[in-house]
């Protein structure tokens, strides 16, 4: 599931769409988007399930951006364990939230 803020969704389509096709070039299952109202600091992956850790974490390695590409320094969406969380959404799930700022955000560069 990938979420983020409304405003950016309408200011980058084209880039979302690019975002998604890389999420399923490094393995990634159905993608739904979902845009949501509120701001998002930073990108982050969110995971479940013990058994979905590695997946995020192969997940982040694809959207990071390493030092010297780009224009800032090397930046990776941050893996959260929410294996806490209550309810729990269907096994394999891994959101993916998007920071609101496009130049906050690895995945979008």
């Amino acid at each position: 599931m990938l979420h983020v803020d409304r405003s950016a969704a309408e200011r980058e389509p084209a880039r979302l769409a690019r975002l998604a096709e890389r999420l399923r070039g490094a393995g990634a299952g159905s993608i739904e988007m979902v845009e949501v109202d509120v701001r998002i600091g930073r990108d982050q992956l969110r995971f479940y399930f013990d058994d979905d850790r590695a997946d995020a974490q192969r997940l982040a390695a694809a959207l990071a951006i390493p030092a010297g590409q780009g224009t800032g320094p090397a930046r990776s969406p941050e893996v959260r364990d929410f294996t806490f969380y209550r309810p729990l959404p269907r096994g394999g799930t891994i959101e993916i939230w998007l920071a609101s700022s496009t130049s906050e955000s690895a995945a979008f560069n």
